[in-house]
């Protein structure tokens, strides 16, 4: 009799701790989950403003010149360690086919050497660029 006792205390306290152990993995995952994820839209965000400062730089000019980019980006690289590369990409109004709407052309990519005219914009990015 008391060894069947004490099999079913042994069982009963394996339940217990079993779901206090699943419990406390859940919410460490739960909180690395959380981490990850505000890393990623805080690196997403700064990401964001160096576009839209580049954006806000060339704005008004009819022409960005290979030289004049890789000026503007040079500074910033301290400020966005994560920019690996950034491209320069040319509207070209009307050539996708008819009805397609506009081209977006690599222009330029740095660091490193322009990519060229003959580079086209991979699909995904059509509509994110229609908006810009």
């Amino acid at each position: 009799m008391l060894t069947v006792a004490g099999i079913a205390l042994s069982v009963l306290l394996f339940l217990y701790l079993r779901g206090d152990v699943r419990a406390a993995a859940r919410e460490t995952l739960e909180r690395r989950a959380g981490e990850y994820h505000r890393e990623l839209r805080e690196g997403r965000d700064e990401q964001i403003v160096m576009l839209h400062a580049l954006r806000g730089l060339f704005s008004d000019v009819d022409g960005v010149t290979r030289d004049a980019f890789a000026a503007t980006l040079e500074p910033m690289r301290a400020f966005f360690p994560a920019m690996m590369a950034a491209g320069w990409l040319r509207r070209v109004p009307g050539v996708a086919g008819e009805g397609a709407g506009d081209a977006y052309v690599v222009e330029y990519m740095e660091p490193g050497a322009g990519v060229g005219a003959g580079t086209a914009v991979p699909p995904g990015w059509r509509d994110a660029l229609d908006r810009a």
